[in-house]
């Protein structure tokens, strides 16, 4: 028995709705938030580490709340602080890994910077000199870990590492980290699961 031209073409198509079905189901399923995508690769030169974002995802708990424009400027000032207050730059001894970082949104606050440009970091902090990124995640577990986004995928700092802020000089005993903390405080207090 053969199928003739237009139950061919039906099953074709039958098999392609479903296809496009379990792909969209995947996304959303699987997804916690959509991906960050950015048309503009050539990147501009910043000396801010946190420049003001065009969107602002908060994640607790691997659920995620993208943050209204209105309120994008106040938290913002609290990342411009987070940025002046640090006193440098350090890498973290554990290599990246894709894995732990996906474990990182699950378990931990984490914020994600996104914007419309891609940047190039080249500001004070050392350890970040020279990244591109188009979205920053920063994970707040007792100090602030930046891991740039680029393209789609997050990716290691220096090709090798993550990236911490600290706000602890072992030289001068300067201590910023409670200060650090209340900003931290601020910036979770937008999260309204």
């Amino acid at each position: 028995m053969t199928m003739t031209k237009r139950k061919k073409r039906l099953l074709i198509v039958l098999i392609s709705v479903l296809c496009l079905l379990a792909v969209l189901f995947s996304l959303f399923w699987f997804v916690p938030y959509r991906r960050h995508w950015n048309f503009r690769k050539t990147p501009v030169e910043t000396e801010v580490l946190f420049p003001m974002p065009d969107e602002v995802i908060l994640i607790q708990d691997g659920k995620a709340q993208t943050l209204d424009e209105e309120q994008i400027p106040a938290i913002y000032e609290a990342f411009a602080w987070l940025d002046s207050a640090a006193l440098g730059t350090t890498s973290w001894q554990h290599s990246y890994s894709a894995s732990r970082t996906n474990e990182l949104r699950q378990e931990e606050f984490c914020v994600e910077l996104r914007y419309k440009q891609r940047y190039r970091y080249v500001g004070e902090h050392a350890a970040f000199y020279g990244e591109e990124y188009d979205a920053l995640l920063i994970v707040k577990s007792g100090t602030s870990c930046i891991i740039p986004y680029k393209g789609c995928t997050y990716r290691a700092v220096g090709r090798r590492s993550y990236c911490l802020l600290t706000y602890y000089d072992d030289r001068t005993g300067k201590d910023l980290s409670e200060e650090a903390k209340k900003a931290s405080d601020y910036i979770k207090s937008f999260y309204n699961p």
